[in-house]
């Protein structure tokens, strides 16, 4: 999966976005509308990580957001 298609789903997105970190607020999410940089920086800022390590585990939900989309698709 990439960003673009969690950016086009958004807010269908924020409430698995909180869920993988609870810590980060939906409403901010919501005022976020997928913008990327913007997205890292707040995970970072929350989370107390680097920007690179709050891509990274951007980079890392976005598989497993892909692979349990892939296996409820073949379920």
């Amino acid at each position: 999966m990439r960003w673009t298609d969690v950016e086009a789903d958004w807010n269908v997105f924020i409430a698995q976005i909180v869920a993988a970190w609870p810590e980060l607020s939906p409403r901010r999410l919501a005022a976020i509308a997928g913008d990327r940089m913007e997205f890292n920086r707040y995970l970072a800022a929350g989370y107390d990580l680097t920007l690179g390590e709050a891509a990274e585990a951007v980079d890392l939900w976005l598989i497993r957001v892909a692979r349990h989309r892939v296996h409820t698709l073949v379920a």
